[in-house]
Order: C-alpha cells, then sequence, then structure tokens
C-alpha cells in the first residue's frame, strides 16, 4: 500500500484551522515543512525571517519556525477585500 499523500491547506483560515486541530503536532517546523504548509518557498521563508519579519528559532545550525508565529506572520499580511 502506498503512502498518503495529505492535502495542503489553500486558506490561511484552513492553515489556522489545521494547526489548532493538530495537537500531536509539533511546535515547530523546520523551514521546508512551513513553506509546503503556507504555499510559499523556502527562499521567501528565509528572506522574510532575514528581514525580520518572521520570527524563528536557532538550534545548531538549524533555524525552526514555532507554529504561532508561522500563523501570525500570515495575518500580519492578511488583506481584507475592499480596504
Amino acid at each position: 500500500m502506498g503512502a498518503r499523500s495529505r492535502r495542503l491547506p489553500d486558506t490561511t483560515s484552513e492553515v489556522r484551522d489545521d494547526l489548532k486541530s493538530s495537537a500531536h503536532q509539533p511546535i515547530a517546523l523546520r523551514i521546508p515543512d512551513a513553506a509546503r504548509l503556507v504555499g510559499l518557498s523556502r527562499s521567501t521563508l528565509y528572506e522574510e525571517m532575514d528581514r525580520g519579519a518572521l520570527a524563528y528559532v536557532k538550534v545548531g545550525a538549524r533555524r525552526l519556525v514555532l507554529r504561532e508565529d508561522l500563523v501570525e506572520f500570515l495575518r500580519r499580511r492578511r488583506v481584507v477585500a475592499g480596504k
């Protein structure tokens, strides 16, 4: 039997819902995993971290993004139609 692929969330609200319902998920994500979760490139996330727009945790040479920081990063960029 093949591995089951998980559908990635399409919207910010789906990301938030996914994070809320994922108590068993890690609290921090590697950059490739965070990029897949939100649909951005790894390069974009690294650029946002370097600009100070996305908080991260440094452990050795590895950068990790807390799930809550990823959601907050997206919230700050939310655009409401008509505004």
